[in-house]
């Protein structure tokens, strides 16, 4: 079984059209992904976006992101809370979500899960 991964960066961001710099701004100080640095800004601000998008996205609410690194690789999760019942979430199955299937390509692994938190997260690897 992989072990935890040890929180690198917590960050509180305003669910705002802000947060995607900010949490780039923020990742370009982990010295451990430089060599995957690019990868993973795309990767974090297609996540944010998303989640900024959702319909049932409780607006003026701050996102809570995270970003781990271990042997394994670098996990970035994205979390902002929804309101139940607020319909359709976009999970990137479909055709009109051109970032999600960015992260899907350059991701090791990602998805998306929605219950009161909607959180998007992807992992990279660190080659």
């Amino acid at each position: 079984m992989d072990r935890p991964f040890a929180d690198t960066l917590v960050l509180d961001v305003a669910g705002d059209k802000s947060a995607p710099g900010i949490v780039r701004e923020a990742l370009r100080t982990i010295d451990a992904i430089s060599h995957v640095i690019d990868d993973a800004l795309l990767v974090a601000s297609e996540l944010v976006g998303n989640v900024l998008r959702q319909p049932g996205r409780v607006a003026e609410t701050q996102l809570h992101v995270r970003a781990s690194v271990d042997e394994h690789g670098l996990l970035i999760s994205v979390h902002a809370p929804v309101i139940a019942n607020a319909g359709a979430y976009q999970d990137g199955s479909g055709q009109g979500d051109l970032g999600l299937q960015i992260v899907e390509r350059l991701a090791e692994r990602w998805d998306i899960t929605h219950d009161d938190r909607y959180r998007a997260w992807a992992r990279l690897t660190l080659e």
